[in-house]
């Protein structure tokens, strides 16, 4: 049994090991340490022993018999291409350099760093925002990157983000033909005011607008769709004459029962509130917070002395004549409520001259004495009629009591 454990060598103590021990064959000595621990290169071991991979220190790969007999050789680790578990740090996440390891055996042979948090950068000032707040966006990630903040409204736009204003509504008049507005900037204000309230509410999810009448619930849900997609609303006055074939019939009836029997219609109007947004209809306000004035110009081949003209408005089932002033041809109207209306005319009756009774079929006076037919007309009453009348009421009582007393002597 061998004896050496320890030692470095000119010559190879091999013969002599200790059990449990190893010979490491340098270039010019020999060294026998135990047989742990094992870094690349040659070595010799006891007859009935081997090396095995346990035996080797970090740095060893694999282990293979040498040229002579209980030798082996341990060869060292070859670097793989890439590196283990890289990891790339982001914004708000640390990172890692990754693992050097072996090749041929995956052994990890150069541990990695960990690399911290980046932050989040926000020089390029991008912006997340939604119908109420906005916020910074990182340049990196895209993420919120800060506190969100109130919108900033101006002129429709936010001047921090760039975000529509949602309630923002532009208005328009589009005017046709003989029908227009007295007052465009007027009738604009209100309605674009009546547009927005309506975007308020649905941004709100209230359905007074509906409750109330202004919209329909169709027209509701357009709206509220536009408004979910960040496109902005318009709303257009529309004020156009309208054809009678292009009345429903139940309306043109409702009309007809407010105009007087001599009554006519000269025109039927289309005055709407439109919903628009990119360039499509989305419904009509129906019903506006305060009212608005309208003209309609009267066709001169209808004017004549006399004739009086007016607007009749059908909403909601019922018609009703509207308060019109007639001035320099022009019929001026106001009104709240958008449907069916109608510009009618009526005729005055003819008055009789002065001093004469209205002509009939037989004049009233026609059965009455002279003198009371004469005082009718209320002109004086000459003395002389009066003493004929008189004299020709007192001949006829004569004979009449005498008549009657012819016949009570029979």
């Amino acid at each position: 049994m061998g004896f050496i454990s320890g030692g470095t060598f000119t010559s190879d103590p091999s013969e002599y090991l200790a059990v449990g021990h190893v010979v490491k064959v340098e270039p010019e000595s020999y060294v026998v340490m135990p047989k742990k621990d094992l870094h690349p290169g040659s070595y010799k071991v006891i007859a009935g022993e081997e090396v095995a991979k346990e035996n080797l220190a970090s740095d060893g790969c694999e282990v293979s018999p040498g040229s002579g007999a209980d030798t082996y050789v341990v060869s060292e680790h070859k670097a793989a291409a890439d590196k283990k578990d890289v990891k790339a740090a982001t914004c708000t996440e640390t990172g890692y350099t990754g693992d050097e390891v072996c090749s041929v055996c995956g052994a990890v042979t150069v541990k990695g760093e960990a690399v911290p948090a980046a932050g989040h950068k926000t020089d390029s000032k991008k912006w997340g925002y939604d119908m109420a707040a906005h916020w910074a966006l990182c340049d990196v990630c895209n993420v919120k990157a800060g506190e969100a903040e109130d919108h900033k409204f101006a002129v429709g736009k936010c001047t921090v983000c760039g975000a529509v204003d949602p309630t923002y509504v532009t208005a328009s008049v589009e005017d046709e033909g003989n029908v227009g507005t007295a007052e465009e900037a007027a009738t604009k204000e209100v309605a674009a005011a009546a547009a927005s309230s309506l975007v308020e509410a649905v941004i709100t999810g209230s359905s007074k607008p509906v409750d109330d009448g202004v919209v329909s619930q169709e027209t509701y849900n357009k709206v509220q769709q536009a408004v979910n997609l960040g496109q902005t609303i318009e709303v257009v006055v529309d004020a156009t004459p309208l054809p009678a074939d292009a009345v429903e019939a139940a309306d043109k009836d409702k009309v007809m029962a407010v105009v007087t029997e001599d009554g006519e219609v000269a025109q039927y109007l289309d005055l709407s509130v439109v919903l628009m947004s990119k360039g499509e209809p989305l419904g009509t306000i129906d019903k506006l917070d305060e009212p608005v004035t309208f003209t309609v110009a009267i066709p001169k081949d209808l004017v004549k002395d006399g004739r009086t003209f007016y607007v009749v408005r059908v909403h909601d089932g019922k018609a009703e004549r509207l308060a019109t002033t007639v001035k320099d041809g022009l019929a001026t109207f106001e009104t709240d409520l958008f449907s069916t209306y109608a510009l009618a005319y009526e005729d005055a009756a003819p008055q009789p001259a002065a001093g004469q009774q209205p002509a009939t079929d037989q004049p009233a006076d026609a059965k009455k004495p002279a003198a009371m037919a004469l005082a009718q007309t209320g002109d004086p009453v000459p003395a002389a009629a009066l003493a004929v009348f008189a004299v020709a009421l007192a001949a006829a009582v004569v004979c009449g009591v005498a008549a009657l007393r012819r016949r009570s002597a029979r």
